[in-house]
This record gives C-alpha cells, structure tokens and sequence, in this order.
C-alpha cells in the first residue's frame, strides 16, 4: 500500500478525535483546491447559472457555511452529495475534471469531522514578500495625509478666484499677487491632494459611485489647476491676455467645491449638506 494511503487510513480511523488544531497546515486549502478543480464545470463563480443556484465553490467559507455541518458527516449536505450514487452525486461521473479520487475524499472526510476550519494563510514569508508587505503599508499611511492635504486646494483656489475677482476693480493691483500665489500653491497642493487620496481609495468603503465621482473630479480638477498655474504665469510675464487663465481658474475653483462635496459626502452620508 502507498505511504500516502497507508497515512489517509490512519487518519480515518482517527479522525473522531481530531480538532481542527490538529490538522497538517495547509489541508483546508488542499480541500478548497480540490472542490476548485472538480466542481468548478457546474458550480464555479463564472457561470451565469450554476447548477441549483450553487455558484461559489471557489469560497471554502461560504461553502462551508452553507453547505457543511462541522463535526458531523450525516448533517453536511455537502458530504451527502459526494457520497450519492444518483444524479445528485457531485461531480458527476461525467464530470470533465473526473470524479474524485478516494483520497481526495478521506481528506474531505477528515476535513469535515475535525470541525471544517477555514483555510490558514501561510505564516512563513520569503524576503520578498515582506518586501512588498512593507511598501504596501507605506503607501497605506501616504494614504492617510488625505485628510491633511485635501483642504489646501479648496480654501488657496476659491482664494485665488476671489482675489482675481477682486483685482477686476481700480486700486487692487496686490490683488492679483495675491491670486498668483493662491494659485501656485492650490495647484501643488491640488496634486497632493490627489495622489494621497488615489492611494487612500485602495481601501474598500461605501458609497462607490460617489467615490468614482470624487477621484474624477478631483483629478480634473488638479489638472485645471496645473493648467491655470501655467496661463497665469504666461500672463504674468509676457503680458498676454488674462482672461484664459481667469476662465480656467474660475472652473478650477467650481470643480474643487464639487469634488469637495463628494468628500464631504464620503464622510458623512450622502444627505449631509442638505
């Protein structure tokens, strides 16, 4: 007899006294593989209509959830239909990927009377990994400045706009000082803006048609400013008319009380202002 029955034998006959500790790492995920690679033809997560509305063999937990009744073979449905010899019998013998082997089902067995644990992720990590773990979580804490950074770009643009409004009268010549530096600083900080929130919208949230809205208007709105900056200075020192970059300011500074809406919105509900 192979090892490797010889071993399933042994693991059946003790398998009433085993606890989901005690089961070799990574079995629960032998059984997910398994139930993947057979059952996927009629019940993979693909199909428009998988067979009696079981569609999700790929999810251990929800299989097991629905399916399993841990510690107990007699009440796991799931047990029932590897073990039917009818048209109930899953996979069928059909079946692309073939039935399932004897030991494929001594460890399903197993799996099922050691109390059916979920899956358990790998604790030994390479360099590398770890390498990437720890720049996700760099990028996962510029996300965090969002908060920060996001209210330079609302208050320096509609700043910049009123001072540009402002310079239209006689006698306000610092005014438009005032609205060129409004205006450089809301554009970089509207990029910083920007980028800290795309990287912050990588966590999952609710509200995700507001959240679309808010990073394309956002992003717009940093381009306008980028734009705006560049007119303005043109205007500045060569001289040429200040009304395109007036124009641009004017949509920068409507767009970033949009885009700060949905933030708002993000935060506090969708009826928060009115």
């Amino acid at each position: 007899m192979p090892v490797a029955r010889l071993f399933l034998v042994i693991l059946l006959m003790t398998a009433g006294q085993l606890t989901a500790q005690d089961l070799l790492p990574g079995s629960a995920a032998r059984v997910q593989e398994i139930l993947r690679a057979r059952c996927s033809e009629c019940h993979g997560p693909e199909l428009a209509r998988p067979k009696a509305d079981f569609g999700f063999v790929h999810d251990l937990e929800a299989v097991t959830e629905d399916y399993v009744s841990p510690g107990s073979l007699e009440d796991s449905s799931l047990w029932g239909w590897l073990n039917d010899d009818g048209e109930d019998r899953m996979p069928p013998l059909k079946a692309k990927a073939g039935p399932i082997t004897p030991e494929e089902m001594a460890l399903i067995r197993w799996w099922i009377t050691a109390g059916a644990p979920a899956p358990v992720a790998d604790v030994t990590t390479s360099e590398d990994v770890v390498a990437e773990e720890s720049a996700r979580d760099g990028a996962s804490m510029l996300g965090r400045f969002h908060p920060l950074f996001v209210h330079f770009p609302i208050a320096l643009l509609l700043a910049a706009l009123l001072a540009e409004v402002l310079s239209l009268r006689g006698g306000w010549g610092l005014a438009s000082q005032v609205a060129r530096f409004c205006l450089a600083l809301g554009a970089f900080s509207a990029v910083a803006s920007v980028t800290t929130g795309l990287i912050a919208a990588d966590r999952p949230g609710s509200f995700p048609e507001v959240l679309d809205r808010h990073k394309l208007s956002g992003i717009i709105t940093a381009g306008l400013a980028l734009v705006g900056l560049f007119a303005n200075e043109l205007r500045h020192r060569r001289g040429t008319t200040p009304w395109p970059a007036r124009l641009v300011l004017l949509a920068a500074a409507v767009l970033v009380a949009f885009s700060a809406h949905q933030g708002g919105e993000l935060v506090y509900g969708e009826d928060w202002l009115f």
